[in-house]
Parts: C-alpha cells; sequence; structure tokens
C-alpha cells in the first residue's frame, strides 16, 4: 500500500474505516441483541407497569400494615428498585418513608382524587405515578403507596445500561480505533522517509554528502525523496568537480612553477655570470647567449602551452569548422614531419588510405594540426637515431584516423593511464630529454575530444614503441558531389 500515491492511500483508508466499522457494527448489533434478549437484560417500556398488579396484590395483603416503617425492607423486595420509586403516605398525603421524595397529595389534590389513577408529569409523557390504596381491617382508608416508573425500554442494572450505551456508540467507537490504526500506520510510512530527508538536510549542512538515499515507492513521497537524491548527488558532483579543480588549480600552478624554475634558474646563473666579467671572453659570451636563449625559447613554449591549455578549457571556446580537402592538407603535413626525421636520422614511412574518394572533411584545421604536431614529435622525440616512424591516415565516409607508430622504447605500463592526463611527464629516462612540459598528449586529447572523437595510447605489439591514434567525425565531400 505504501508504494501508492497518497490520495489513493487516504482513499483507500477511508475505505477500511468505513466498510470495517459497518461490518463490526453489524456484528456486534448482532451479538450484543441476542445476548441481551436471551439474557433477558433489556425490558420492554410496559415492564415495570407490568409489575404494578403484583404490588397491587401485595398492597392489599399489607394494607395499612405499610404505613408502619417495619415493613419497609420486606416491601422494596416486592418493588423492582431499578425501575420503581415509590413512596407511603398518610391520608394527609405526607410522607411515611420510600424512594420517591416528590410530593403529590396536596390540599388542592387530596388522597382520594389519586386513588388508582395514573398521574403524566406534564414535562415527561413516560413519566407517570399512580397511587394504590392502604386500608385497615375495617375497610377504611388510611394512606396509599405511590408507585414512580417510566414507559421506556430499559435494562436490568446500571452495568446492563453502561452495555447498551456501548453497543449504541460502537460505530463510533470502531471508526475511532480504525482511523488511529490506519492513520498512525500511515504517519510510520510517511514519517520515516521525512526523517531521512531532515538528517539527511542536517548532513548537508555540514557538508556531509557521502550518503545515497532510497525510496522505492512511486508516490509523492518517493519524487520527493528521488528529487532531494538528485540533489544530493549534483551536490556532491559538483563539490567534487569544485575539489578536482582546486586540486588542478594548485597542480597547475606547482607545475608552472616547477618548469619556469630551471630555466629561470639557468638564465639567471648565465646573466649574473656575464655580468661578473665573462663577457669579456667571447667564446664562453657566444656559448652563455646560446643558453639564455634555448632556455628563453623553452620558457616561451612552455607559456605559449599553457596559453593553449587555457583557451581549450573555456566556456567560450569554438572550434573553427571548415571544409578541408584533405589530400593537400595531410601531404603538406607530412612533408614537414619528413624533413625533420631525416634531419634526425630517423626512418619515415607513410601510409594513405581513401578507398572511398574521399576529397574533402569538415573539421578545425588549424587545431587538428596542432594535435598532428603533438604526436608526431613525440614519437620523434622518443624515437633513437636510425629508428622509424610510421604513419598511417586512414579517411572514409564520416570519418577520418590518424596512426603514428615508433621504434622507441614505448610507454611504461603504469603510464599508459595518464599519459593523457594534463603535466605528466612519465619517465625521463625514455627520451633523456627535458624538452616537453606534459602539456602536448593532453592538448591533443582536448582537441579530438571537442571534435566529439577518441584518442588512445598503447604500446605496439608488432613494431614495439608507441602507438598514439586518434579518429574524429567529419562532414563529407566525395569526389561524384
Amino acid at each position: 500500500m505504501q508504494r501508492l500515491r497518497i490520495k489513493q492511500q487516504l482513499v483507500i483508508g477511508f475505505l477500511i474505516v468505513l466498510i470495517g466499522s459497518l461490518i463490526l457494527t453489524v456484528l456486534t448489533a448482532a451479538s450484543g441483541w441476542y445476548w441481551l434478549t436471551k439474557s433477558e437484560k433489556v425490558f420492554p417500556a410496559n415492564y415495570y407497569e407490568q409489575k404494578i398488579p403484583m404490588i397491587k396484590e401485595y398492597a392489599k395483603d399489607k394494607g395499612a400494615l405499610l404505613l408502619n416503617e417495619k415493613e419497609r425492607n420486606e416491601l422494596e423486595k416486592i418493588i423492582p428498585k431499578e425501575g420503581i420509586k415509590y413512596q407511603i403516605v398518610n391520608r394527609q398525603g405526607d410522607i411515611s418513608y420510600g424512594t420517591y421524595k416528590k410530593k403529590v397529595i396536596t390540599n388542592e389534590r387530596p388522597i382520594l382524587s389519586v386513588i388508582n389513577t395514573n398521574i403524566h408529569e406534564e414535562d415527561d409523557d413516560t413519566e407517570v405515578t399512580t397511587y394504590l390504596p392502604l386500608v385497615d381491617k375495617t375497610g377504611e382508608l388510611q394512606g396509599a403507596i405511590g408507585l414512580n416508573y417510566h414507559l421506556i425500554m430499559s435494562t436490568a442494572s446500571a452495568v446492563d445500561s453502561l452495555f447498551v450505551i456501548l453497543f449504541l456508540a460502537s460505530p463510533f467507537i470502531y471508526i475511532t480505533i480504525l482511523s488511529y490504526i490506519i492513520s498512525n500506520r500511515m504517519g510510520k510510512r510517511i514519517k520515516k522517509p521525512l526523517a531521512e530527508l531532515s538528517e539527511a538536510s542536517k548532513r548537508i549542512q555540514e557538508q556531509d554528502l557521502d550518503f545515497h538515499l532510497e525510496y522505492n515507492a512511486k508516490n509523492e513521497i518517493g519524487e520527493l525523496v528521488g528529487s532531494f537524491e538528485n540533489m544530493r548527488a549534483a551536490l556532491a558532483t559538483s563539490l567534487s568537480r569544485q575539489w578536482e579543480l582546486e586540486e588542478e588549480r594548485r597542480e597547475y600552478i606547482r607545475a608552472i612553477s616547477h618548469d619556469l624554475k630551471t630555466p629561470l634558474t639557468i638564465v639567471q646563473g648565465h646573466t649574473e655570470g656575464l655580468q661578473s666579467g665573462l663577457w669579456k671572453n667571447e667564446d664562453l659570451l657566444h656559448r652563455y647567449l646560446q643558453t639564455i636563449e634555448r632556455n628563453t625559447n623553452r620558457m616561451t613554449k612552455l607559456l605559449e602551452e599553457f596559453q593553449t591549455v587555457n583557451e581549450l578549457e573555456s566556456f567560450s571556446f569554438q572550434l573553427r569548422l571548415n571544409k578541408v580537402h584533405i589530400i593537400p592538407f595531410f601531404l603538406k603535413k607530412l612533408e614537414e614531419y619528413e624533413c625533420i626525421t631525416r634531419k634526425k636520422g630517423i626512418e619515415w614511412d607513410v601510409t594513405f588510405e581513401n578507398n572511398e574518394g574521399v576529397q574533402s572533411l569538415v573539421f578545425d584545421q588549424e587545431r587538428i594540426s596542432q594535435v598532428m604536431d603533438n604526436i608526431v614529435m613525440n614519437a620523434v622525440r622518443f624515437t633513437p637515431v636510425s629508428g622509424k616512424v610510421l604513419v598511417k591516415v586512414c579517411a572514409w565516409h564520416g570519418t577520418i584516423e590518424f596512426h603514428v607508430y615508433d621504434s622507441g622504447l614505448g610507454f611504461q605500463e603504469g603510464d599508459l593511464k595518464k599519459v593523457l592526463q594534463r603535466f605528466y611527464q612519465g619517465d625521463q629516462s625514455r627520451s633523456g630529454s627535458k624538452e616537453h612540459f606534459g602539456l602536448g598528449l593532453y592538448i591533443a586529447k582536448t582537441i579530438v575530444e571537442k571534435h566529439g572523437g577518441i584518442i588512445q595510447v598503447e604500446n605496439s605489439k608488432v613494431r614495439g614503441g608507441a602507438h598514439v591514434s586518434f579518429r574524429i567525425p567529419s562532414g563529407v565531400s566525395k569526389s561524384s558531389q
């Protein structure tokens, strides 16, 4: 039932209370009426009126003797005390004793006017008072016995009256009990998730988001808990991202400081050397200036890469997508790389697959050139003299793939999962070079992903060195179009 919506739960609860109370009332009525009638606990309206002849006969036998209060105990054995009040009066109407204290016989209403008559109360027609004569042995009237009773249904005792009252009130009692049970159960079902929400809000105030709310019912409470859980998850993600950004910012500053410190120290040392008079030595002057230039270029390159990263991570960054004729574009880039590898004494091999005759694709030419530069230059940097770099370009409908294989040492096993991260430089012994800053592949990854593509890094099982590739989707313009 807890899975139902609250309105449905209320309707069902109301029906349970109504139908349950009705059934219990019918059962109570049937059993109660059977018990009362069989045990003669409920008397009809004229029940006490039917007792009058018996009392009249007793009064006739006793006569004026009943005026003596000594006869009281015996008289009260005859009169039903639960339903009939009585009084013993003399000829003047004075009450000798009894349980009915109202004075009825007066000068205006003498005793002879009320004997053997029924007197109805003005404000209650069901209340009746009748007087029976009390005569002596000579037959002379000496007084009367007054009997007061009601012509209504009655019970044998006060306990029986209470039972009848409870019997008549049973529908309301059952409604109250069932309403309490149903409302209590519904309250517990609602209270538990609300208590969890209250506790969760306190934990969020304390910046504790390491918890999970679950309430499977598809009702208003379930929707509320689900919305709260979505908010908590969003806050947790946002806070986690905030922590990551803060850590990245600190790492960013550490990386800049670290990568700038070495060339700045070198420049500062050589500058101080020149200031101390070493510039007079022409050979030292030439070497010092070359070192200063080299480290200045290194710092310039580092700052350019930092600027590129900032541009790519900016919310306002947008690719400049244009239709690019792929054959002249790739031929020009590959020729540039061939010149570089030739100078380093590295064998250069190129494979171009374009079986579908794709003429042009749509991408950001400048940024993809940057990706290719970073990947190829990494391969050249880590390939030894007399080594080999293989480039494979594949173009087909809607996609371009670019693969670079080198014959270097490849990546360390622990580097494969981290090499695309920002500032990750891996094992410097792989190339013996300190001229890269751990941003090239990160920049390549970011650009490729902004094109909706993927970049992969692995060790080539066939060639033994590193294998870096990327694939991006694109618009297509075949030669036939």
